[in-house]
């Protein structure tokens, strides 16, 4: 469930609605009228913590890639990695995460999250090698 009290952003009531009944299409196009980058970043890390539903998390992927194609920031690449890296898409998740770095290191941003994030990225295609 989803709703303005325990969620970083205030959002209008009609996209809680939308969430909280499963219209996640209408939440992303509500999302998507005005796209503002760190709300797409906030929403698709809001997703990244709290779910595991792989359709959920695909939507997701939409919003943080949007908030990428709007802004490149570390924070919104470090997203973005995350959600590649739960919905098991290594080869991108590892390109994203060395990317987030790269912006991190060129802004001074601590970027150690990311860094052991790409150490799992990096087990896991191993394993699968």
């Amino acid at each position: 469930q989803l709703n303005n009290r325990f969620h970083p952003l205030i959002i209008p009531d009609e996209m809680i609605y939308a969430f909280n009944i499963g219209n996640i299409n209408k939440f992303t196009d509500i999302l998507f009228e005005e796209p503002n980058q760190g709300r797409l970043n906030g929403e698709a890390w809001h997703v990244y913590l709290n779910y595991n539903d792989t359709i959920l998390l695909n939507e997701a992927l939409k919003w943080a890639k949007k908030s990428v194609e709007l802004k490149e920031y570390y924070y919104n690449t470090d997203t973005y990695t995350h959600l590649l890296y739960k919905l098991k898409r290594y080869e991108q998740a590892e390109k994203m995460a060395k990317r987030a770095i790269e912006i991190a290191k060129l802004h001074n941003n601590n970027y150690s999250s990311t860094s052991a994030l790409l150490e799992k990225i990096i087990r896991q295609k191993r394993k699968i090698e």
